[in-house]
Formats: C-alpha cells, sequence, structure tokens
C-alpha cells in the first residue's frame, strides 16, 4: 500500500527557509555598509575658546561630564586605561582647543572612541574640553605611556 504523503508542508518550509536564507543575507549585507558621518568642525576661533579655560563654572560642567561620560576609558584623573592618558603632554590630534573639542565630538573610531556630537550639546563639548585642557601638562609619571606628539598646552597659563 502507498501511503498519500502532502506535497505542502514541504514547500511551506521551503519558502520560509528561502525567506529566512534571504533575510539573513540582506541583514549581513546591510550591517557591512558604512553609516554617513558628518564631523563637526569646530566654528568658535581658538582665541574664543580659550577664553573658556578661565570659566570656573565650565570647568566644573566639564569636570561632571568627565565623571560620567569619560572615566571609563580615561580614568577617575584623567590617567588613561583604555584611552589615552590625558594628563601628559602628547595628543594624538593636536592640542589647541578646537583640535580638543573636535575630538571629543568626533571621536576616534580607529582606537575605539565613540563620537559624542550625538549625544552632548555644544556647550557640553566645550565645558568638556575645557576640562580634558586642564588635566594636562601633570609630570608627575602617573598614568598610561605617552600616545601622540609632544604638544605641551602653553597658551593655558596666559590671562585672556
Amino acid at each position: 500500500m502507498v501511503e498519500n504523503r502532502s506535497w505542502l508542508p514541504l514547500v511551506a518550509v521551503g519558502v520560509i527557509a528561502a525567506a529566512t536564507i534571504a533575510l539573513l543575507s540582506w541583514a549581513v549585507h546591510r550591517a557591512g555598509a558604512a553609516p554617513t558621518v558628518i564631523h563637526y568642525r569646530e566654528v568658535l576661533s581658538e582665541s574664543a575658546l580659550r577664553v573658556l579655560i578661565h570659566d570656573s563654572n565650565l570647568h566644573e560642567q566639564g569636570r561632571q561630564l568627565f565623571l560620567r561620560y569619560c572615566t571609563l576609558c580615561h580614568g577617575i584623573n584623567g590617567q588613561g586605561l583604555v584611552g589615552p592618558n590625558l594628563r601628559d603632554d602628547y595628543w594624538l590630534h593636536g592640542s589647541d582647543m578646537q583640535r580638543i573639542v573636535e575630538s571629543i565630538a568626533n571621536g576616534n573610531p580607529t582606537k575605539g572612541m565613540a563620537p559624542w556630537k550625538p549625544v552632548l550639546s555644544v556647550t557640553d563639548l566645550h565645558a568638556l574640553a575645557v576640562y580634558v585642557a586642564s588635566l594636562s601638562g601633570n609630570h608627575d609619571t602617573q598614568g598610561k605611556a605617552a600616545e601622540g606628539v609632544k604638544q605641551p598646552i602653553i597658551w593655558r597659563t596666559t590671562s585672556p
């Protein structure tokens, strides 16, 4: 006796399997596409940004932001953990205020630093840059080994 087998369940399983494979292929292909990145360009002049370093309220705001967002990679004192040491005189992208703001805003994806512009306001970026600039120049030999180019922030000690 010949059993009557239905072909409908087999077709349904085949269609579902093909759809799943097509969806997974599309998802993998889509994940590999690079997102559109719009780099932040600082619009304030270097001299205008340097004046901000003397604003104690902005400095405190930057310190609070640093403690909230940056300590995981840079350490509670900026000594560097996964991220670079911010207490020495070495910089990956320059030590002027415009470069510091842009480094924070745009991040450094090759080193694992996310861009902070989508999270922080321009005022927050400036406050954080003021605080980061205040950390530099500590020659206590504490922290992670230097990375980047030696560029001391000599302008920080001058009056606005």
